[in-house]
């Protein structure tokens, strides 16, 4: 039985390094870490490349991770499987690349929540638990045959940084046990998805984080705790301009039930209380001048203004 099983990593963030950290420490080598070229790759993802120095191992930067460059690249270094936490599929003649394909993770109870943006989605929607999911690659998204599944508590005040962090301490744990089932066992051990099961979730964008007054408290808290710095944050749109917002407390105001949806209650320096759905939030806002809000009565949803720059005279009359 080979117990002497060689990986190389392939990512940009910190889950990758703890996978690879889980394997290593149950027994395996890794013989290689990759990322993409630092002009490619996303702003709050760091790279290997600290990591690799750190672990002793070799450390590539490559443009695609399909290209021929890679394909030579794998070739020389002859691992046994890949290890990927990659922002584009993999194509099958990659996976093919490597004996025994390629393995990665996934936050959520694939084959529900596949896709994109899968921590921003489950806190914003309101989630109490997620799943981190291990398995084998193929050429359709999250896709392939599981391997292992950690459940995950989302608490309420979970943001999406603190989330991150809990993912990354059980994609370690989740290595940890892929590593010791392959030692002992001679192969990864492998449990089907239900393909008639699932849901697909977008990538989200812009409008996705923008605050509409319309929203209940709840619902913007999570939405706001979704996307913090160093994300973008959430948005609000205002008639003096958007503002990023990067925290959201329920609090309490006199009268606020005899006021408007969307009224604006108090302005501070760095904060705003504003009537919701059903009460009174304070925002802190960033990336704006506050004090522009002074001559507002009142935020409108984001439809509003961008169906008066569009079409001004329709939207006042």
């Amino acid at each position: 039985m080979n117990n002497h099983f060689k990986f190389v990593v392939a990512g940009n963030s910190h889950l990758a390094e703890s996978f690879a950290d889980g394997l290593m420490d149950a027994g395996l080598k890794c013989l290689g870490a990759i990322s993409l070229c630092l002009k490619l790759r996303p702003t709050n993802s760091p790279g290997l490349s600290s990591w690799a120095s750190q672990a002793f191992v070799e450390y590539y930067e490559v443009e695609n991770i399909n290209s021929p460059e890679f394909i030579g690249l794998a070739g020389a270094i002859r691992a046994d499987f890949l290890v990927v936490e990659w922002p584009e599929l993999l194509q099958t003649q990659t996976i093919d690349l490597f004996p025994m394909g390629a393995i990665g993770s996934h936050p959520s109870q694939i084959p529900w929540g596949r896709g994109r943006h899968p921590l921003h989605w489950q806190i914003a929607m309101g989630y109490s638990e997620t799943t981190i999911s291990f398995f084998r690659l193929s050429s359709k998204v999250d896709a392939g045959p599981l391997l292992l599944q950690l459940p995950i508590s989302i608490r309420d005040n979970e943001t999406v940084l603190t989330l991150l962090e809990k993912v990354r301490q059980f994609t370690f744990r989740g290595g940890q046990e892929i590593g010791a089932k392959l030692i002992e066992n001679g192969s990864f051990v492998e449990i089907p998805q239900e393909k008639s099961r699932g849901s697909v979730w977008r990538k989200r964008n812009l409008e996705d984080v923008e605050i509409d007054c319309r929203m209940t408290r709840n619902s913007i808290s999570r939405l706001v705790r979704s996307v913090v710095p160093p994300y973008l944050g959430a948005k609000l749109v205002t008639d003096t301009g958007s503002f990023i917002v990067t925290k959201a407390d329920p609090t309490d105001f006199t009268n606020w039930e005899f006021q408007q949806i969307g009224s604006l209650l108090e302005i501070n320096k760095d904060s705003i209380v504003i009537r919701v759905d059903d009460g009174p939030i304070r925002l802190f806002l960033d990336g704006g001048d506050v004090e522009t809000l002074r001559g507002c009565s009142f935020v409108m949803p984001p439809s509003f203004y961008k169906n008066l720059r569009q079409t001004p005279n329709q939207v006042r009359d």
